[in-house]
């Protein structure tokens, strides 16, 4: 029961960092894209510094060797979308969000059991894709999915812990 909980707390905590980055205006659907390929693209990232052993390192290389172009891309889209909500403070402001996620991805390989065996699968299947089935790959299997309601994300009611 614990672990669900450490799972549920982490989803909610990178559902509302990611909720931060839509705050203030609708993401279109590049940009949607944009943060949910880097949403797993760090969450394969942090399993690869995280998991020691395996050839988690070889399978994350060739991941990002293989998707560059579309990581690339994802990548400008969320720097636009940074540049239009924050002008000059952008930068700091992708950082700081960037760093939240990673962080949330570590607590939870911290504490989840069975974390390295699960990212290791998704890596492997993030591996295995074609090109073009990122984005979709991205939608399904990511920690924390972007939802939209309408055209801004629904903040998730958040409780103290006691």
């Amino acid at each position: 029961m614990g672990g669900y909980r450490t799972v549920a707390a982490t989803a909610a905590v990178i559902l509302l960092s990611v909720s931060a980055v839509a705050a203030q205006t609708c993401l279109n659907d590049r940009e949607r894209a944009a943060v949910q390929v880097r949403l797993l693209q760090t969450e394969l990232m942090v399993a690869t510094l995280s998991c020691r052993g395996g050839d988690y390192t070889h399978r994350y290389n060739a991941f990002v060797s293989k998707f560059t172009p579309e990581l690339n891309e994802h990548g400008k889209s969320l720097k636009t979308y940074f540049s239009r909500e924050h002008g000059k403070a952008a930068n700091a402001r992708l950082d700081a969000f960037m760093t939240r996620v990673a962080n949330q991805f570590s607590l939870r390989s911290m504490n989840e059991p069975d974390y390295c065996d699960l990212a290791g699968a998704k890596l492997n299947d993030a591996r295995d894709l074609r090109p073009g089935e990122l984005v979709k790959f991205s939608l399904s299997s990511a920690a924390a999915p972007v939802d939209v309601s309408g055209c801004r994300l629904s903040e998730p009611a958040v409780t103290a812990k006691r």
